[in-house]
């Protein structure tokens, strides 16, 4: 049985976007705003729910965001078969298991090679500095393969 959480929550409101001019890729913050995105948070402690993370959420992924928290490995796989693949993704490294964030990027990355699927947009919001860069590099240096040459 597939226990992943699906979480809705209000979006928080951000004042004068008129006058922002942060850009997130190709889209300004403003066109951000306007689509609803869906994130896939990994982590098996931290409540994407929580105020914090809210922010985190926004900044990165845009005002109107639906989350999916899933807390482990497991999940994590389930979720993308049995889903299409997200707008974006925020990773933990420590999941309370022998199998980590780490290894969730790393059969992301198979699975999108062998799918022809396109990585979605992420963020490691590990605590632990050195594997939040070594996830980090993982996927960025993914990106990096999949640019034309």
């Amino acid at each position: 049985m597939t226990t992943y959480r699906k979480i809705f929550k209000k979006p928080l409101s951000v004042k004068n976007v008129r006058q922002t001019t942060l850009s997130v890729g190709q889209q300004t913050l403003k066109e951000l705003l306007t689509v609803t995105n869906e994130i896939l948070w990994l982590d098996d402690l931290r409540n994407p729910t929580q105020a914090q993370f809210r922010v985190w959420i926004t900044v990165i992924f845009g005002e109107n965001v639906k989350v999916t928290w899933v807390k482990g490995y497991r999940e994590f796989v389930n979720y993308l078969t049995e889903n299409p693949m997200p707008d974006g993704m925020s990773l933990d490294h420590d999941l309370g298991t022998e199998l980590t964030g780490l290894d969730c990027a790393k059969w992301l990355i198979e699975y999108c090679m062998n799918n022809a699927v396109k990585l979605p947009k992420y963020f490691v919001h590990s605590q632990n500095p050195v594997v939040r860069d070594n996830i980090q590099g993982y996927l960025d240096n993914y990106l990096k393969f999949q640019e034309p040459s």
